[in-house]
Parts: C-alpha cells; sequence; structure tokens
C-alpha cells in the first residue's frame, strides 16, 4: 500500500479533515468522512483515538489510523493534535482472507428492500401492545428522560423501529459483541433497544445532531470522554449515573457559542445519563449504541456513498427468501419510525427530474445538501441549519451503510458459514428421510 491512495481527490477544505474508511480493490474511490476540524477534540480528550474509535464503529473491525502519505504505513498513535486539511487512513487489522472485502458482502437489494404497511402485523414486533410494554419498561428502567429528567418525553429505539426485526437480527448478528450477552436481544422491541428522552433531544437524535457515546469500549476509556461541567443539572430523586459506564450525549454538529452553551444548559450536552437506582433492568445496548453512532457519522459526513451499487464488482450472491415483515395496522407509538421518510426517498428517487424546490447549498460538483429549518424550542426565532447528505443519498442511507459493513466481518462471514452447513445438514437429513420413505 505505498501508493497514495487518495492523490486523486481533492484536498479538504480549511476547517475539515479527511478520514477514509474503505477503499475500493485496485481503485481509488473511497468512502470517507468529512469532519469538521474542531468536532474531534470536542468529543474526545484524544481527536485521533476519535478517528480510530469512527472507524471501528463504522465497519465493525478494530485497526489503527495512518497518516495520507506514501510512506506512511505507520499508526499515527492516539497523543496528539489533527491537522487541518489532515487526511487520515483507518487500516483495519481484521483483513479479508479472500482480499476482497465485498466477496462475501450482503446484497444490497436485500438491504434496501423495505417492508410495507398491510392490514396484517407482526405480534412479535408490531403489535400496540408489545410497544405499549416496551414504554413501560423503559419508564420503569429509565424513570424519566434520561438527559433532562422531564416525565414528558419519548420512548426511543436506538435501531429505528421501521427497521424490524428482520433488520434488527442482522445487525446484532452482524457485530462482536466483545463481552456483552445479546444471545437474546432479537427484537426491536428489546429493552436494550430503547431509552426515554425529551422531545427536542429525540428530535436532534433523529437529524443526527446527538448521539451517545457508551464508554468504556474496545477503544476509548471512560476517561476519553470529556464531561461538561453543568451545575444546573437536575437528577431526579431516585436516579443516577451509573458508576462503572458511561452514556454521554454528545453534539456533532459544529454550533458555535452562545447557542452551544445554551444546548449544553438545557439538554445535558456532554453529560451522561441517569437511570433509576435499585433495579434490575438491563441498560442500553453497547453494540446497539456504537452502530448507531457510526450510522450518525456517515449520516453527518459520509462522501461517495455509491460505491457500493458499482455494478461487477459481486458474483453469485446468494439471496434469502423474499420474505417480509409488514408494519403494524396501526400507527406506532415509538419514534424512528422511518416508513414516511424512507417512501419520500424513494419517490425523489423516481422522479429524479422532479423540479421541486429543496432547501439547501450547492457544493462545487454540482450536488446539493440536504437543508431544512428548525424552530429552536428555546429561542423564538427559526435559524437555518445546513445538514451535509451522503453523496447519491437518493440510494443507500446510514443504516444501510452500517447493515453493509457489520455484514462483513469476519465473525459475521463464520456465523453465515454454521448457519448455512447446519441447513444443508437438515435438507440432506430430510431427503435421506423421503428416499427411505419411498423406498419402503
Amino acid at each position: 500500500m505505498a501508493q497514495n491512495q487518495s492523490s486523486q481527490l481533492p484536498p479538504p477544505e480549511h476547517g475539515k479533515i479527511r478520514l477514509i474508511i474503505y477503499r475500493l480493490t485496485n481503485s481509488s474511490d473511497s468512502l470517507f468522512l468529512e469532519i469538521p476540524t474542531p468536532i474531534p477534540g470536542s468529543l474526545c480528550v484524544h481527536p485521533r483515538k476519535y478517528l480510530r474509535y469512527l472507524g471501528w464503529c463504522i465497519l465493525g473491525a478494530e485497526g489503527y489510523v495512518v497518516m495520507d502519505s506514501p510512506l506512511s504505513e505507520d499508526g499515527i498513535g492516539d497523543e496528539g493534535p489533527l491537522e487541518d486539511q489532515g487526511v487520515y487512513h483507518y487500516r483495519t487489522t481484521d483483513e479479508d482472507p479472500e482480499g476482497n472485502p465485498l466477496q462475501r458482502a450482503i446484497d444490497p437489494e436485500v438491504i434496501k428492500m423495505r417492508s410495507t404497511k398491510t392490514s396484517g402485523y407482526s405480534a412479535h414486533s408490531g403489535t400496540s401492545t408489545t410497544r405499549q410494554e416496551f414504554r413501560a419498561e423503559l419508564v420503569e428502567r429509565d424513570g424519566g428522560c434520561v438527559m433532562t429528567g422531564d416525565t414528558q418525553c419519548d420512548g426511543i429505539h436506538i435501531i429505528p423501529y421501521a427497521r424490524q426485526d428482520m433488520w434488527f437480527e442482522l445487525i446484532v448478528n452482524s457485530r462482536s459483541p466483545y463481552d456483552e450477552d445479546v444471545s437474546d436481544l432479537n427484537s426491536v422491541n428489546d429493552i436494550r433497544n430503547g431509552m426515554l428522552v425529551d422531545s427536542a433531544i429525540h428530535r436532534r437524535l433523529d437529524l443526527c445532531q446527538f448521539a451517545f457515546l457508551k464508554t468504556p469500549n474496545p477503544v476509548l476509556d471512560i476517561g476519553d470522554v470529556p464531561n461538561t461541567n453543568n451545575p444546573t443539572r437536575y437528577l431526579r430523586a431516585g436516579t443516577q449515573c451509573p458508576a462503572v459506564e458511561r452514556f454521554t450525549l454528545q453534539l456533532l454538529v459544529d454550533i458555535p457559542n452562545p447557542e452551544r452553551t445554551q444546548l449544553e444548559r438545557t439538554r445535558m450536552i456532554g453529560q451522561d445519563a441517569a437511570f433509576k437506582s435499585g433495579t434490575n433492568l438491563p441498560k442500553p445496548s453497547a453494540l446497539l449504541l456504537h452502530y448507531r453512532y457510526g450510522a450518525a457519522a456517515v449520516k453527518l459526513w459520509g462522501r461517495h456513498e455509491h460505491l457500493l451499487s458499482s455494478a461487477g464488482h459481486r458474483e453469485n450472491i446468494p439471496r434469502p427468501p423474499a420474505t417480509v415483515t409488514p408494519y403494524p395496522s396501526d400507527p406506532s407509538t415509538s419514534i424512528n419510525n422511518r416508513s414516511t421518510a424512507i417512501r419520500k426517498r424513494e419517490r425523489r428517487a423516481d422522479n429524479a427530474g422532479s423540479s421541486k424546490k429543496q432547501r439547501g447549498e450547492t457544493r462545487e460538483n454540482g450536488e446539493r445538501t440536504a437543508g431544512y429549518e428548525e424552530p429552536d424550542q428555546d429561542d423564538s426565532s427559526t435559524r437555518r441549519v445546513i445538514v451535509e447528505a451522503v453523496d447519491g443519498s437518493t440510494g443507500w442511507d446510514e443504516d444501510d451503510w452500517m447493515l453493509f459493513f457489520l455484514a462483513n466481518t469476519k465473525a459475521a462471514h463464520e456465523r453465515r458459514r454454521v448457519h448455512e452447513e447446519e441447513f444443508s445438514s437438515r435438507i440432506k437429513t430430510w431427503a435421506g428421510g423421503v428416499s427411505v420413505g419411498l423406498g419402503s
């Protein structure tokens, strides 16, 4: 890898750094993140270590970070600052033995498949009773909003409810759990896939402006994440922040003061989630939180999404039966039901020539960002916010990216191999029984 792999890319603009996450074999085409330079240092005591965390939670594989240089093969380490307009590469230490990370990739058509709302529903994942039980358990564990303590709050799903159990199980089975027991984590309505938060935090989580960072994890220690001092924070009676682990609410967009200070004061940015004392209910899943953090990073900063949809890189892709879990017939009482947004995005893809006006900005290459206007609940004014869209956003979204990467770890490949062997064995046993029956 002595060749400079990003020489054909223009350098990052002032105020940005680039982290190259994945490069197509024998090509300069790459998935990379364009991150505002101040962000890593605001979220982690060691900015270089934060880049390593991003690579790990997006790819699901441990690795190290190197500088963009023809001679640079050694990691840059965790100490020291990041250079403005610097280009960094995340190198995994878990290389695909066949040299082609797309060889056994999950089928993009399966990832892109959407369930449709029908008159029926899955009793396991979608009934009103199940969702009510989900919220009731969250109330029992959290008491109120885990950040503000407000009892007027929303029960959120870390992995969106609209994904349903089929996608949920794929995520869980594709990622190494490390020391977390996820053997029975198989429902999107499991309490480990949820938290109680107030509506303002909920909205910004949906926009990927906020994310919860769980420490310790295989990359970051508890002390690596700064804790913003907020003497005005109110902890509800009977709640406390866990002593040996942290669930820190972080602001992923670069917002200047005084608005940033206001968010820190009113939404407890940089503070840790608090839960009810004396309950044995499990806390939010670290595996799911890391997945969601990686998805938020791709959503905000990701570039060159198109490479996974390029034809000719994968042959003989195995496809599962076309089984679809329908949406429930009644509206979901939980958050993150993205079906409406998904349908709108698909309609935009089908009507690419539409003249519908969209807010946003135009990049130098002619692509547009996604823009919106959001009223601030703590302020009567309305402010304009620009969210950088992933290139080719009418295709895969951030969840699709994460599903692809998580399905291509060594652990995921091994699990699929074992399942295929077990299935083949059952078929042979069945066929043998049929043969014996016919011959008798």
